[in-house]
């Protein structure tokens, strides 16, 4: 039996539509979606979330085809792992794939998307006292290296051009998730148009937004729940017990929890002299005012 392999890829990046997008995709009757979202697969060894039951450094691509067994005849076939945008495991192995994936990145804008990072980690992951600062999170990000540097993930450049280096510019798709949630639709049906599945199916479809930020009402059994959550399989967690988990214990965003105009101004210049200019020009396709509607870079 020839074994199956994705050739579509979402590689990142993380906290920019990445789990929306992959289910959208994965309702589509043309597409076969991995059994768990993120298969962490090709994940580097050193970072949180290695998937030590199932990784390209101590077992076959027969593994990894396992997450696709519920393939029938779709004409696409996906996973979504935000994280590998940063990684080299993935630049050394992917390209390797028979299947010869096209790869998706989403791009948010870049200090919403590190802010976004740091109130997900702090309020639904619990891996951070309640009282740390998004200052502090910075400062404790640059401190634990470039695999957990906020800023540096947000200079998207940085990473791409090492994407597009390996793959070659056809094969890497680059889009902005403020296009994707501002009109699911279009965005779903040109996307569709482009990997050669019928667009009119997204026309009824009824979006569903996933993996948005919340906070935790009870520490303890969040704990538990994290522990707990590796006796299960990747399937039910995704579609059962994790919606389950936040409806019985997940609460709002405290409102205090802002950014403030200062330090955005301050954070956005630096991302703009350090790479985000280049982006746009690197990517005309890109739209700059969706994320700097009134300029950028002038702090």
């Amino acid at each position: 039996m020839e074994r199956l392999l994705p050739n579509v890829i979402i590689g990142g990046g993380t906290k920019c539509g990445s789990t929306s997008l992959f289910f959208w995709m994965a309702a589509h009757p043309d597409v076969c979606a991995s059994s768990a979202k993120e298969t962490h697969f090709f994940h580097d060894e050193i970072l949180q979330k290695f998937n030590a039951n199932a990784n390209i450094h101590e077992h076959g691509l027969d593994e990894y085809s396992k997450y696709f067994a519920d393939h029938t005849s779709e004409k696409i076939v996906i996973e979504a792992t935000p994280q590998y945008i940063f990684q080299k495991t993935p630049l050394i192995e992917i390209p390797r794939l028979e299947s010869k994936p096209k790869i998706i990145f989403l791009l948010r804008e870049p200090i919403k998307r590190a802010f976004s990072q740091f109130v997900y980690s702090k309020h639904r992951l619990n891996r951070f006292n309640p009282s740390m600062t998004f200052p502090e999170y910075i400062q404790w990000t640059v401190d634990n290296g470039p695999q957990y540097d906020v800023l540096q993930h947000s200079n998207y450049l940085l990473h791409l051009k090492k994407w597009i280096d390996v793959f070659g510019r056809d094969r890497v798709w680059v889009y902005q998730s403020e296009e994707l949630f501002q009109d699911k639709v279009n965005f779903m049906k040109r996307l569709s148009s482009r990997l050669d599945i019928d667009p009119n199916f997204y026309d009824t479809y009824g979006f569903l937004k996933r993996n948005e930020s919340s906070g935790i009402r009870n520490r303890g059994l969040h704990n538990f729940a994290q522990k707990a959550q590796d006796f299960f399989g990747d399937g039910i967690k995704e579609k059962v017990l994790i919606p389950l988990y936040l409806r019985l214990n997940s609460k709002p965003i405290p409102k205090e929890e802002v950014l403030s105009d200062e330090l955005r101004a301050r954070l956005e210049k630096q991302l703009w002299t350090e790479g985000t200019r280049e982006l746009f020009d690197y990517f005309p396709e890109l739209d700059v005012n969706k994320w700097y509607p009134k300029g950028a870079g002038n702090g």
